[in-house]
C-alpha cells in the first residue's frame, strides 16, 4: 500500500471501530509507530471530527447515523474528490465570496482553501465544513441558520430566512447525489433540493462538483440542468464516451 491507501485503511477501521491504537495499526499496515503517528497527525489535521487520544485516535459517531454515513462517504473516491477540489480552487479569488453545500466533495474542497493565504468569504450549512474552514484565519467563515437535525451533517433552512439573499455571491459550488443529461442533477433531500435550486439562482457562477461514479445515476427529485450552471468539473476517471456526450450540454472542467 502507499500512503494514501494507508491512511484510508485507517479511516475506514476508524469509521467502524470508533477507536484505533497506533499499536494495532502499525501491525496491520506492517509499518514502524512513528509513521502510524505521522498518519495520525494527518487525519486530525484533515478532519476535524476525528481527534487524538492516549496511544490512538477516536471518532464520536454511531454505525447507523447519518453522521457516519458522511464520514464514510469522505473516503469514498477520495483520490477522484481531490482531483476536483484541485480544479475547483482555481476559481477562488481574493474578496470574492463562496457558498459551499454540505457535501462530501466541498468538503474536500474545504480542506485545499485551507492553504489560502489570500481574505475571502465562505458561506456554509455543512457543519464539518464549517469547522475546518474555521482553522484559516483569512477565511471569513459564516455557517447559515436553521435547523440541525439529530446526527446531520447539514443545516436545514425551515425557517424562509432568505439569509443568502443578503450576500453577493460569487461562486456556489455544490455536489449532488446524480446527474443525467436530460434530468440534470439529482438529490435525495428534498429539503435541499429546494436550496440548491435557489441557490444555482442566486449566485454569479454556479459550478458543480460530480464525481464520475455520479454520472448516469438519478435520486429522488432534480433541481438543475445542465445549462443552468456555470461549469461542471469531474475526474480523469470519466469515460470519454460519457464525457463527449455532457460536453455537448455543458463547459466541463
Amino acid at each position: 500500500m502507499n500512503a494514501t491507501e494507508r491512511i484510508n485503511f485507517i479511516k475506514n477501521a476508524l469509521y467502524s471501530e470508533k477507536r484505533v491504537t497506533i499499536a494495532d495499526m502499525a501491525d496491520k499496515l506492517q509499518v514502524s509507530y512513528p509513521t502510524v503517528r505521522k498518519y495520525f497527525d494527518q487525519i486530525t489535521k484533515s478532519d476535524t471530527s476525528i481527534s487524538k487520544i492516549h496511544g490512538g485516535l477516536k471518532i464520536e459517531s454511531d454505525d447507523n447515523n447519518d453522521l457516519a454515513i458522511y464520514y464514510k462517504r469522505l473516503i469514498k473516491n477520495e483520490k477522484e474528490k481531490k482531483e476536483i477540489a484541485a480544479k475547483a480552487l482555481g476559481f477562488v479569488t481574493e474578496k470574492c465570496t463562496v457558498l459551499l453545500d454540505s457535501s462530501s466533495t466541498t468538503f474536500e474542497l474545504a480542506k485545499a482553501m485551507l492553504n489560502l493565504a489570500f481574505r475571502f468569504t465562505v458561506l456554509t450549512n455543512g457543519i464539518s465544513t464549517a469547522r475546518l474552514l474555521s482553522k484559516n484565519e483569512n477565511i471569513t467563515t459564516i455557517v447559515l441558520p436553521g435547523i440541525i437535525y439529530k446526527n446531520s451533517n447539514t443545516i436545514i433552512d425551515e425557517f424562509s430566512f432568505n439569509f443568502t439573499e443578503q450576500f453577493n455571491i460569487d461562486l456556489f459550488f455544490f455536489s449532488a447525489t446524480g446527474l443525467t443529461l436530460d434530468g440534470g442533477f439529482s438529490e435525495y433531500n428534498l429539503q435541499e433540493v429546494r436550496h440548491k435550486a435557489k441557490n444555482i439562482k442566486k449566485a454569479k457562477k454556479a459550478i458543480a462538483l460530480i464525481d464520475s461514479s455520479k454520472f448516469g445515476k438519478c435520486s429522488s427529485a432534480n433541481f438543475a440542468t445542465l445549462e443552468d450552471i456555470h461549469a461542471l468539473i469531474t475526474d480523469s476517471y470519466l469515460d470519454k464516451e460519457s464525457l463527449d456526450l455532457f460536453k455537448t450540454r455543458a463547459n466541463i472542467l
